[in-house]
């Protein structure tokens, strides 16, 4: 029990002249006749919304005891807490994370004096028992934004220039993005494709059908090419909503920057020396052959033309392209003017069936036409 001269409480004892620091009945103390809290805080004023643990500071007199409790995200240590001869504690206090679009909080301690050994009080006894410290809000919501993207009888839409199996309209292109409220960084590419059988000759052959939605501005577009195609990339800023969007965009074709494919077709005569002739003739050329989309008939003409007399060419023997450049283009004919000796002239005559391909092409590594030559 406390030590009291009459009804005040012992505030100095001494054994003679020395001071007498603390005296006990068996465990319990009864001088000094309390212990004191004298000040209890966060070390931070604010934090971030993260899971964190950050430092709650406890300042009193020796053997001072006390409980802490938490709340609004706030996990301090469980037990009763002591404080040693430095005069303070520090505790680690857990502080949970935000949640998506919360609030800003303020995660609390709250402290209660225990008197196991000493009546422990606060000083001053108005001192306030608790603590708080700001958490920032928690990270802002997003929401879905998808833009559906549609294009004319001339032209299909894509999200990218990668992985197409083929080159005919696919209807409709979907890009979907989660974007928080006001958030302005975003960008994508609608890749605008001429379909089978045309090209693009200038970015100005597509434009956007009517307007954008409110959320979403148009920025620059540019002709761009790949292996097998021209195409047109349209780039877009989007803004993030408050809400869910969904929304198109439809583009249109300019007839007069789109035009048909064209394909370069190329052969030569290379020449073949009978066994009971002496030398090499000169390779023979047809040079080339420029056909558009559908059927066609090329008519050539070459003259023999060999420093050898009694030379005669008796028959050609000419074969379709490679098929490097894929299949479709197809060549059969005829061939006047045999047999030939030099100053002759001998006519070819090819008819070519082109594909509907994206891009003009030169056929350049077709095997050649063979032509045998004999004695008379």
């Amino acid at each position: 029990m406390p030590a009291y001269n009459e009804h005040v409480a012992i505030s100095d004892l001494k054994l003679g002249i020395v001071d007498v620091a603390k005296m006990y009945i068996g465990e319990i103390q009864i001088f000094p006749n309390e212990a004191l809290i004298t000040g209890l805080a966060f070390t931070d004023s604010s934090i971030s919304n993260s899971s964190q643990t950050i430092n709650f500071v406890v300042t009193g007199t020796e053997d001072a005891q006390y409980t802490l409790a938490g709340s609004s995200g706030a996990t301090p240590p469980s037990g009763t807490q002591t404080i040693p001869a430095g005069g303070s504690n520090t505790h680690g206090v857990s502080i949970s994370s935000q949640s998506t679009g919360a609030p800003i909080r303020y995660p609390r301690v709250d402290l209660t004096t225990v008197s196991t050994l000493t009546p422990t009080n606060l000083s001053p006894p108005t001192l306030q028992t608790y603590d708080t410290v700001q958490q920032a809000a928690g990270p802002a919501p997003s929401y879905t934004h998808t833009i559906t993207y549609y294009g004319d009888s001339n032209c299909t839409v894509h999200t990218s220039t990668s992985g197409f199996t083929t080159y005919s309209p696919t209807g409709s292109s979907i890009k979907s993005y989660p974007l928080s409220a006001g958030e302005s960084w975003y960008t994508t590419s609608a890749y605008i494709y001429p379909v089978a059988g045309k090209e693009f000759t200038s970015a100005d052959a597509v434009y956007i059908l009517g307007s954008t939605p409110s959320w979403v501005t148009a920025g620059t577009k540019t002709l761009g090419s790949a292996s097998y195609y021209t195409y047109i990339r349209y780039d877009f800023s989007w803004v993030g909503q408050s809400s869910a969007q969904s929304s198109s965009i439809s583009f249109g074709t300019n007839s007069s920057y789109v035009q048909n494919v064209s394909v370069s077709w190329t052969n030569n005569i290379a020449s073949v020396a009978h066994s009971n002739y002496a030398g090499t003739a000169n390779p023979l050329s047809l040079g080339s052959a420029s056909v558009g989309v559908g059927s066609s008939t090329v008519t050539k003409t070459t003259v023999i033309n060999d420093q050898s007399s009694g030379v005669r060419v008796g028959s050609v023997a000419y074969t379709e392209r490679s098929s490097t450049y894929g299949s479709g283009l197809t060549s059969n004919g005829g061939i006047s003017g045999l047999p030939a000796g030099n100053g002759d002239t001998i006519t070819f005559t090819i008819n070519l069936t082109v594909p509907n391909y994206r891009k003009s092409r030169t056929f350049s590594s077709i095997p050649p036409i063979v032509y045998e030559l004999y004695d008379e």
